[in-house]
């Protein structure tokens, strides 16, 4: 069961977990006075609104990037197919192909800092794969929870990695069966001009699952998909903006005096190894595990907000975890509802090599 907090200020920014638990039901209690339904999963927003306002310049610049990334993603769309399911959800698989790069980036040197990378001097670069899921079905758990903001991060993911050089196939809503059939293709496609395979799921998620509108998808079986002939020696990089449990991070101030944060509940041994032990392998997860992930409505997650950042401002010269790491320190320093909860991310490398992926006209 979820929590649901209606608020009626206009200009009041709301912050999302990807799935919180019952254990925060007092605490929100204490501090709101609204109705609360008896729920599992909830939607909290930042008691603080005033540090979140935005000037009337910044929120023209916001929407002129929303219709500027808009503009980009339809001059390179190929495919577009909707299909309308149950409980008015609309299902839909879009395709984008990048520009040609300017020049033959086999006969590139990028000029990396580093003696052992992996070869991604192709064209298309790879393929993004994104399941992007906002509304669920009336048979999920999380029909009452929709995942707004979430297309926001889906547009931007499709605008960073077209100048990356990827092509990319993006499923909106998709059912568990949508998501096998497009994972499966993409896991087996002819990579033998091509360098690396990406697959970003945004959604709502508990320890070691993931959700679809209709059922969860263990994280290992989807992650195991991709051990495949096609993708032998090349790397795979999986970005995961869920949650991976119901606990909320607290800031240094909250923790006991040993540096140990107290916790009610042990975590599942079950559910540590939750990616398979195979090499070329990258998981970017928002969160670490047992853990909420925290979400905008209108810009939306924190966590796919950072990495669209650092990969923009550095990819042209830092490999993928350094990235990443950018990235955690970007989101350590974001602070959640009025007793500054925190979040940060959990980076797990099975790679053989460092990782490029400059964009293919240069600087972004």
């Amino acid at each position: 069961m979820n929590i649901v907090i209606l608020v009626l200020r206009l200009d009041t920014l709301h912050r999302i977990t990807e799935g919180n638990k019952m254990g925060n039901l007092n605490n929100i209690k204490k501090r709101c006075n609204d109705t609360l339904n008896d729920t599992e999963s909830l939607d909290v927003i930042d008691a603080n609104p005033n540090k979140l306002k935005t000037t009337s310049t910044q929120s023209k610049e916001r929407v002129s990037n929303t219709q500027e990334i808009s503009e980009v993603l339809s001059r390179h769309k190929t495919y577009d197919f909707k299909k309308n399911y149950d409980d008015k959800i609309i299902f839909s698989h879009t395709q984008y192909f990048p520009n040609e790069p300017r020049i033959d980036l086999s006969k590139v040197d990028f000029k990396f800092n580093s003696d052992n990378f992996y070869n991604t001097n192709t064209f298309p670069r790879g393929t993004l794969t994104i399941i992007n899921v906002k509304n669920f079905m009336k048979s999920s758990e999380m029909y009452k929870y929709p995942r707004d903001g979430t297309d926001v991060d889906a547009d931007n993911l499709c605008d960073l990695f077209l100048k990356l050089g990827f092509k990319i196939d993006r499923f909106d809503n998709p059912k568990l069966t949508d998501v096998l059939e497009g994972l499966e293709k993409a896991a087996n496609e002819n990579y033998s001009s091509m360098s690396c395979c990406v697959v970003a799921v945004l959604t709502h998620g508990k320890e070691g699952e993931l959700y679809s509108i209709d059922e969860a998808l263990s994280i290992r079986k989807l992650t195991n998909i991709f051990c495949t002939e096609a993708l032998a020696n090349k790397p795979k990089f999986f970005l995961i903006q869920a949650c991976r449990g119901g606990e909320n991070m607290e800031s240094l101030k909250k923790v006991n005096r040993r540096g140990f944060k107290k916790r009610q509940k042990k975590t599942n041994k079950a559910n540590i190894l939750e990616v398979p032990d195979e090499i070329d392998f990258l998981y970017a997860y928002s969160t670490v595990l047992g853990y909420n992930s925290w979400r905008n409505l209108k810009e939306g997650s924190y966590f796919i907000q950072d990495v669209v950042n650092a990969f923009k401002k550095n990819t042209h010269k830092m490999d993928v975890v350094r990235l990443l790491t950018r990235v955690n320190e970007e989101l350590s320093e974001h602070s959640f509802e009025k007793d500054n909860k925190k979040q940060i991310g959990s980076i797990s490398s099975h790679l053989r090599k460092d990782l490029f992926l400059p964009p293919i006209n240069g600087p972004i």
